[in-house]
């Protein structure tokens, strides 16, 4: 799985099979439970596989730009497929932690926003650090309006409501 085709292509064919599209293959469960706990279980080590070899790729050797549309293409798909599994807790716990040590969190994030705010992200618990780590991120980029987009799209228990009264006094 060399070329980034090959990864979509199978990723792709996993969640047919995730989904019960694609049965032709040997030892797929017919069971839909068991069926997608093995290959959600299979997809979700492709899914770390991908985003780890992309993370670590030298992208000095092409230009600044088509770097970060790689880096930015490799979080979409990594959001996507977590998503189509219906694991937001992986997507967070597991691969979101690769592009922080890496220093690319906010891209990251940045690319969670078209996600949280057509609901597809919506009731899922970010956590206090991330729902922290997001408003800085908006706060510091001067992105009020996203921010207060995004805030009422997320999960308001996670949220501290004295936090959310400073920014709005400091914001007006």
């Amino acid at each position: 799985l060399q070329q980034k085709s090959e990864w979509l292509n199978a990723l792709s064919l996993g969640l047919d099979i995730y989904h019960g599209i694609n049965t032709s293959l040997p030892d797929i469960p017919i069971d839909e439970n068991e069926r997608k706990l093995n290959v959600g279980y299979v997809l979700r080590g492709l899914i770390l596989q991908y985003a780890t070899i992309n993370i670590g790729n030298d992208y000095s050797q092409i230009s600044l730009e088509k770097g970060a549309e790689l880096l930015s293409s490799c979080i979409n798909i990594c959001i996507e497929f977590c998503l189509e599994i219906n694991d937001v807790e992986y997507l967070l716990n597991q691969i979101q932690p690769i592009f922080d040590i890496k220093g690319y969190l906010d891209l990251f994030i940045e690319k969670l926003e078209p996600f949280i705010l057509c609901d597809k992200i919506k009731d899922q618990q970010f956590g206090h650090l991330t729902i922290s780590k997001i408003i800085n991120l908006y706060l510091e980029n001067k992105k009020i309006n996203i921010l207060s987009q995004l805030l009422t799209h997320l999960d308001i228990q996670c949220i501290d409501s004295e936090d959310i009264k400073k920014i709005c006094i400091d914001n007006n």
